[in-house]
């Protein structure tokens, strides 16, 4: 089976290279200047990839593919119009970083936009890396906050639930006292204090 690659241009052209076990990316990228009058930067993208130059192009093929298509991208740079350097083809866009993050689990431009408004306005900071540090340490921490505040408020319930259980009535008169504390440990002094009741009913 003779295998080949076609390679379609932005142009609309299609240009078929035979394909050997040893030719490259950049090997590839000299076939379509040869044959073409382009003058711009290449890049090869096969399956939604960019190709680096040394990538051997049998070997990222799908197996029993007799026809490998891929695209060229041209780019409208100066300098050679021999292939790119695998350094440009290897190009990466850079990982989000602070509130960019949060664009992943379905935040708008306009939400990050606002909250990083907000942020940037709390921290009163003007070092933009200093800022994304601050928002990346907000991220990571926030689980953990919340987990720490649920497990307060769980604890702070408990234990006024055991303290109305077992010290009954005598524990409400500590609820005048308690009002700087919030509410929730009053109610639940409340809600010991009535299940201490509904025992000893039970009891009897």
């Amino acid at each position: 089976m003779t295998r080949h690659v076609k390679v379609r241009l932005s142009s609309g052209r299609d240009l078929t290279v035979p394909l050997s076990d040893e030719l490259t990316t950049k090997q590839l990228k000299e076939e379509v200047v040869k044959h073409t009058s382009i003058t711009g930067r290449l890049r090869i993208i096969y399956l939604g990839k960019i190709l680096q130059d040394d990538q051997v192009i049998a070997h990222v093929a799908l197996p029993h593919e007799e026809e490998i298509v891929v695209q060229c991208s041209i780019s409208e740079l100066s300098g050679s119009p021999a292939a790119a350097d695998s350094e440009d083809s290897a190009v990466m866009t850079p990982a989000p970083r602070g509130f960019d993050r949060l664009r992943d689990a379905g935040l708008s431009d306009q939400d990050i936009a606002n909250l990083r408004q907000q942020f940037d306005h709390d921290q009163d900071n003007a070092d933009e890396d200093a800022n994304l540090a601050a928002e990346e340490a907000w991220i990571d921490n926030d689980g953990n906050d919340q987990n720490d505040a649920l497990q307060g408020i769980s604890y702070e319930i408990l234990l006024g639930c055991a303290a109305g259980f077992f010290v009954g009535f005598i524990a409400l008169f500590a609820i005048f006292e308690m009002d700087r504390l919030g509410k929730r440990l009053p109610a639940a002094i409340v809600v010991g204090v009535a299940f201490n009741l509904i025992f000893g009913l039970c009891r009897d």
